[in-house]
């Protein structure tokens, strides 16, 4: 046997510490002679029997958020995919045909290795995106600097502008700090006005559960990948990015996001491992 199968049947129980809220999944592949060579028909196969493929079954439900809980989960638009991997990236689009959300995750090393970026520059860069676009990801991840990681600056604000500019999503790679997030979302150059604010700078209203008031910030991300999921989440309902009903959108210019109804209340980490016997 070439791949690891489980048996969930009977396998979940009642929870007294459920909380209510279901978040979706984001499933990396790796380099593909990691893998066997259907892997991503594979799993393409195994969404679609969960009923979490949205090219077989269409999602019905778009409600991120309900009650105070969030929602997605519950809906079969719950999954989007992702890879460093130029070969895997190619090999999900022969399967997947760009159809379901793909983000293609950057990283540069010198010298750089098979799925790199050999060049940091607007060319190099604006090449990794066109050639993402074309093998259906519309998403990229940039790697950011900063403590702990100090992994290679990525998102610069040139390089935010040329991923908003090409119409794709940027989730950018891994928020540990909190001076980290400020920065990404709007502290980076101090609210002084930028060469790029015609698409990256947003009018944020504050909220009943802001501790500022209404801001105009230049935001380098649509999304993230967090290690710290506690402290992004006080970042974003504290500056009005979470729990807002006004929220703009930056591809659509008027119209709003509506995440009113994510919870508002962040629990503290450390006590609710202790609570989980963890």
């Amino acid at each position: 046997m070439d791949f690891l199968e489980y048996d969930f049947d009977n396998a979940y129980v009642q929870d007294e510490q459920d909380t209510g809220n279901r978040p979706g999944v984001y499933i990396e592949f790796k380099e593909s002679w990691l893998n066997p060579g259907n892997m991503e028909q594979r799993v393409y196969d195994i969404l679609d029997e969960e009923g979490w493929n949205i090219i077989t079954k269409p999602a019905t439900e778009t409600e991120f958020y309900k009650n105070g809980r969030v929602n997605i989960g519950n809906t079969n638009g719950k999954v989007i995919l992702q890879t460093f991997s130029f070969d895997a990236l190619r090999r999900a689009y022969d399967v997947f045909r760009g159809k379901l959300p793909m983000c293609y995750l950057l990283w540069v090393s010198d010298p750089p290795y098979a799925t790199d970026i050999a060049y940091d520059t607007p060319t190099g860069y604006a090449a990794f995106i066109k050639w993402a676009q074309d093998y259906g990801a519309t998403i990229i991840g940039p790697a950011i600097s900063g403590e702990p990681n100090n992994y290679p600056e990525m998102n610069n604000p040139w390089q935010a502008y040329m991923i908003r500019k090409s119409g794709m999503l940027n989730h950018p790679y891994s928020f540990d700090s909190y001076a980290q997030i400020s920065k990404y979302m709007g502290m980076w150059n101090y609210g002084n006005a930028t060469e790029f604010d015609d698409l990256l700078r947003l009018h944020i209203p504050a909220t009943a559960y802001s501790k500022v008031g209404d801001q105009d910030l230049p935001v380098y991300m649509d999304g993230s990948f967090t290690n710290r999921s506690e402290m992004s989440l006080r970042y974003m309902i504290e500056n009005g990015f979470r729990c807002n009903a006004n929220l703009p959108n930056p591809f659509h210019p008027g119209k709003t996001f509506d995440n009113s109804q994510a919870p508002h209340e962040v629990p503290d980490a450390v006590e609710t491992l202790e609570r989980l016997g963890y």
